[in-house]
């Protein structure tokens, strides 16, 4: 989403925003093997960039979904949902 033309060609197609915290996504990844001081930097470049970007994100997404308390079955469950009613 970061280039305009991506962001042009996604106008009027179903997108869902997978939204999940810093935390969560961290720990899905299994970052905390890399020590604290390694998974605080990731931590902080996830929401800087996450800061970033979520601008463009919500520009585009007909569709926010949040994550966090979902099992990847429950998301593809509820894209899926999402997107039938599209």
């Amino acid at each position: 989403v970061t280039s305009a033309a991506v962001r042009d060609a996604l106008a009027g197609v179903p997108v869902v925003w997978l939204r999940t915290a810093v935390a969560t996504a961290t720990r899905r990844l299994s970052m905390h093997a890399l020590g604290m001081a390694g998974l605080v930097a990731i931590r902080n470049s996830m929401d800087a960039m996450l800061a970033e970007r979520a601008r463009w994100y919500a520009a585009v997404a007909t569709t926010e979904l949040d994550t966090d308390r979902l099992t990847a079955e429950q998301v593809a469950a509820a894209v899926m949902g999402e997107l039938g009613e599209q």
